[in-house]
């Protein structure tokens, strides 16, 4: 949908077909068939929380603020508040989602790429109903009822419109403005005033089960039931509202051509290799579907999820071999992008798998030593040093590794002995090595050490 100075530019020669009232039961049945009941029933299992925390306070707005109950609970006010202005946002975030996905012909995923409301929009949303609903509000509070019922339903005319705006073109503050609205209803017709109407009984229907069933409830039932039975209602209404758009699309000159798919992936390329592969798995050929991932792994590289796709179809096939030398590969590569920790949890996965499994690059075998000795990780340290003098002895880093381990065993393992016949050795071949002062301290605390053990 565009803009040209006002939205909804019109495409002469439209026509809409709307059929409000004969789909009227699939529109009720929305969160039912499209996946957002669960996500409906979380978000009110959530008012349990703020149920429990408000439980004890009592809150008067107007005519003057003040709170009665725990002096105490100022701390569980402000958490309240947090809580629900954040299931607030999600939950108009879900029913966002709902009006554009209906109003572009996206509620099949299999089909379509679905559209994802932004955080933006859902608080412009919240802003929205606050700008139209606070003022029904506080006239209801200081002016009476007339007043006040003559306000709310000029907020139910107005505000669906300029709902619609501000989800269709993403901006709250054009959202207020009235030729928008104008705009709107010009384009829409008396097909408007059916939707306000179909959603005036919507709200009545939602707040007459809240005030006649659930309120003779328990209150931790209530309170979740009640939470449910308004998000059900909110998701419905601007589900009706995109309907209401998908009806009019000509006119409103929406465009409900599929839109362009970004990469799940790093690239256009990764994803039709891994649906390459997911198609050959499917078919029973998981070598072809391991190939295909090797293949790009071994010609430029690879994401963390392309990585670990391959790693899942080795695992199942039971093939160590393959598994240890993607292991030795990925284990540089992710010390390379900085990331030790993760290096270090695949070297112990690949040492599960196979006992023998060693890293070849003495370089990143030092890297994970000095992560493992800094995690607290002792065991896995020595584990890893061993035998990293005898296998690569010509290794700038042998003295620091066997320091490390000499000092690991005297001091967390008591083998101070054999710490001891390691410094020895140390001093023999790097008695003019830069670490050798340091050596020399360490063979002396392991001497005392061993003096103690004696007595």
């Amino acid at each position: 949908m565009t803009t040209d100075g006002v939205a909804f530019p019109v495409k002469q020669g439209a026509k809409a077909t709307p059929s409000f009232w004969q789909d009227l039961p699939g529109i009720l049945a929305y969160p039912v068939r499209h996946g957002e009941l669960g996500l409906i029933a979380a978000f009110s299992l959530a008012r349990l929380l703020t149920y429990a925390l408000g439980s004890a306070v009592s809150i008067e707005w107007l005519p003057s603020f003040t709170i009665t109950g725990s002096t105490g609970s100022v701390f569980a006010i402000v958490l309240t508040f947090a809580v629900e202005l954040i299931f607030l946002v999600l939950g108009l975030k879900l029913a966002v989602e709902a009006l554009l996905n209906t109003a572009s012909d996206r509620l099949d995923s299999t089909k379509r790429g679905p559209v994802w409301a932004s955080d933006e929009n859902a608080a412009g949303q919240c802003f929205l109903l606050l700008v139209f609903l606070l003022p029904v509000y506080l006239i209801t509070q200081f002016f009476g009822p007339g007043p006040g019922w003559f306000s709310l339903a000029l907020a139910l005319l107005l505000l669906p419109a300029a709902i619609i705006v501000c989800a269709m073109e993403d901006s709250f503050w054009y959202a207020l403005d009235p030729r928008t609205w104008l705009a709107l209803l010009a384009r829409v017709g008396v097909d408007y005033f059916a939707v306000v109407v179909l959603l005036g009984l919507l709200g009545l229907l939602a707040f007459g089960v809240q005030s006649l069933v659930l309120s003779h409830l328990p209150g931790w039932i209530e309170a979740p039931a009640s939470r449910f039975i308004s998000l059900y209602a909110l998701v419905v209404a601007y589900h009706l509202m995109g309907y209401l758009l998908h009806q009019h699309r000509e006119p409103l000159g929406l465009d409900i051509t599929p839109p362009i798919v970004r990469p799940l992936l790093a690239n256009r390329e990764e994803d039709a290799i891994l649906q390459q592969s997911d198609a050959l798995a499917a078919d029973g050929d998981p070598v072809a579907a391991t190939d295909v991932l090797q293949a790009l792994i071994h010609r430029h590289g690879a994401s963390a999820p392309i990585h670990a796709r391959y790693r899942e179809l080795l695992s199942a096939a039971g093939d160590i071999p393959r598994l240890s030398q993607h292991a030795r590969g990925y284990v540089a590569t992710l010390l390379a992008l900085g990331q030790d920790k993760r290096a270090l949890a695949l070297h112990v996965e690949s040492r599960a798998l196979d006992p023998d499994f060693k890293l070849d690059v003495p370089e990143d075998v030092t890297r994970l030593i000095a992560h493992a000795v800094a995690s607290g990780q002792s065991q896995l340290a020595l584990e890893l040093a061993a035998g990293f003098d005898t296998r690569f002895p010509r290794n700038a880093d042998v003295p620091k590794n066997m320091l490390t381990v000499a000092s690991l065993m005297a001091e967390r393992f008591g083998r101070t002995q054999e710490a001891k016949e390691i410094l020895e050795g140390l001093l023999v071949r790097y008695s003019e090595h830069p670490l050798a002062p340091d050596i020399t301290r360490a063979l002396a605390d392991v001497q005392l050490m061993l003096s103690i053990e004696k007595r």
